[in-house]
């Protein structure tokens, strides 16, 4: 155990379990690459200071941490990626802001996880078991401070309704989703980033409903053409590994100009040429489109 002002680094030793002895006035405690399995219910019960709490990749359950992280109060940060979690621990700090469940087993999300940390910032539950009627509508509506949400290489078929207003970054690469409802991102005017590359997308399932973000990656997927009536913040749409063949004039012009597509848009495709496309009736408007071989 490596101790360094308010910090102790016990990653990587081997240790079957929390070392006894860690300064209470710890603010930040690194146990990755091990073999912990549970944790002692009332072992945090005097960190008060404790911030960052890393326990990513050891064997920890469910059962086996239950009731471990509630008498945190400072808690912010909560690694617990690469355990053999199923569920989502539902004695969560009000304090946390940031929770990685990454690569672990689970099957549901609950909108009853949520009810304790109202104030969580980031939430990544990629690399797990998650499929169709895994999250429930509004699941995560409660979540209303929530910036990024990463939901990559799951069995996902389609995207959760109800999701948080706020988000500005959600990931759904790897995924099984063949369609994009039109009240997908109903509301979500903050999105900025969406990733859903690596999905069976085609240009009837996403029927206009990408209206909302900044930045798209829409590779690996079996789109035709490039994607209709485009948001009009658009800065950057990313379409390599598809069989586009053809840009509708719509793609980023609405033929209403106060909707259509601002400014410099940058598109990647395979081996496209360089073109312009002009936006509003008046030739007041053009949208010029740079293409990036992959």
């Amino acid at each position: 155990m490596i101790t360094v002002p308010h910090v102790v680094q016990c990653s990587n030793k081997s240790v079957g379990r929390v070392p006894y002895g860690i300064p209470y006035g710890t603010r930040q405690i690194l146990l990755m690459n091990n073999y912990i399995k549970g944790i002692q219910l009332d072992l945090f019960a005097k960190y008060n200071s404790m911030e960052v709490l890393v326990l990513s990749n050891n064997w920890l359950t469910d059962g086996a941490i239950k009731g471990a992280f509630s008498q945190i109060p400072a808690l912010k940060h909560l690694y617990l990626d690469g355990n053999r979690l199923k569920s989502v621990p539902t004695d969560l700090p009000v304090s946390l802001e940031e929770l990685r469940l990454d690569n672990n087993y689970l099957r549901a999300i609950s909108e009853g996880a949520w009810s304790r940390c109202p104030g969580l910032f980031i939430l990544r539950l990629s690399n797990n078991n998650l499929g169709p009627g895994s999250i429930p509508d509004a699941a995560l509506s409660s979540l209303r401070n929530l910036h990024t949400l990463s939901l990559d290489h799951n069995q996902l078929t389609s995207i959760p309704l109800g999701l948080p207003l706020l988000i500005k970054e959600l990931y759904l690469k790897g995924n099984l989703i063949e369609q994009v409802r039109e009240d997908a991102f109903h509301k979500m005017w903050a999105l900025e980033v969406l990733d859903l590359s690596a999905n069976r997308l085609t240009n009837a399932g996403l029927r206009n409903s990408l209206n909302a973000t900044r930045l798209e990656n829409l590779c690996h997927n079996a789109l035709q053409q490039v994607p209709r009536q485009l948001p009009r913040g658009l800065h950057s749409v990313a379409l390599t590994d598809n069989r586009i063949q053809s840009v509708p004039h719509d793609a980023f012009c609405w033929g209403d100009r106060t909707r259509s597509v601002r400014g410099f848009v940058r598109v990647r495709l395979n081996k496209p040429p360089i073109f312009t496309l002009n936006c509003s009736k008046d030739d007041m408007k053009i949208t010029i489109l740079q293409h990036i071989d992959s």
